[in-house]
């Protein structure tokens, strides 16, 4: 079989992902548990921007429907019902 990796292909930091989800969710308040974040400095293979190389799923004429933040907010919607 063949894979797939699905997303936007757009770039994105994983920083910035964390902080929209505390700004949209507040999940600390909700948690108690407040996202840390370290001194900016990169530790050996961490990964600092994540994007999928949707190229060959664009080929057979698939597109996203969502930008990432839009995605992720239904993730983390449908995570919180489930609670």
């Amino acid at each position: 079989g063949q894979v797939f990796e699905v997303g936007t292909g757009k770039p994105a930091a994983v920083r910035e992902m964390v902080e929209h989800i505390e700004q949209r969710f507040s999940l600390s308040g909700r948690t108690g548990a407040e996202p840390i974040y370290d001194s900016g400095r990169d530790r050996p293979g961490e990964i600092m921007q994540s994007c999928a190389a949707n190229t060959p799923l664009k080929e057979l004429g698939w597109a996203p429907k969502f930008s990432l933040p839009e995605g992720v907010d239904s993730l983390v919607r449908a995570c919180l019902r489930e609670k």
